[in-house]
This record gives structure tokens, sequence and C-alpha cells, in this order.
């Protein structure tokens, strides 16, 4: 896998893991993701790797039903 490849892969999986924790469809959190990579002065490909690293959360943006799940666990 070529380095573009690798970037790409990370990108969809950071959105992925926006979409599970936000409740966003992909498109939303694709979106959310590059907003973040906008106000950090970064590429999107940084943003998803501080994101997949858990080195930014959205702990304050996560959707009330996932929060309840969390709160069962």
């Amino acid at each position: 896998m070529d380095a573009a490849e690798s970037d790409h892969e990370e990108v969809h999986q950071a959105t992925a893991m926006l979409m599970a924790l936000l409740d966003l469809d992909a498109p939303q959190a694709l979106a959310r993701l590059r907003t973040h990579s906008f106000a950090q002065e970064q590429s999107v490909t940084a943003a998803a790797r501080d994101v997949l690293a858990g080195r930014v959360r959205f702990d304050d943006q996560v959707h009330p039903a996932r929060l309840d799940r969390q709160r069962r666990r």
C-alpha cells in the first residue's frame, strides 16, 4: 500500500469512528473531521491520525443515545 492509500484509509477509519461516536452519517462525519482539521490548521489526514490515536476527543458532541449506552457499561 502506498502513502496516499494509507492516508485515505486513515481518513475513512476516523470518519467511521466519528459516525459511531456522534451518530452521524458518513458525509456528516467527514464534514466534522474536515471542520476540525481546518480549525486546527492541519491536514485532514493529520486530523484523522489524531482521532485514531485518541489525541482529539468529541465527548462534548456525543449523541445522547450513545452517552446512555456508554454509561450503562
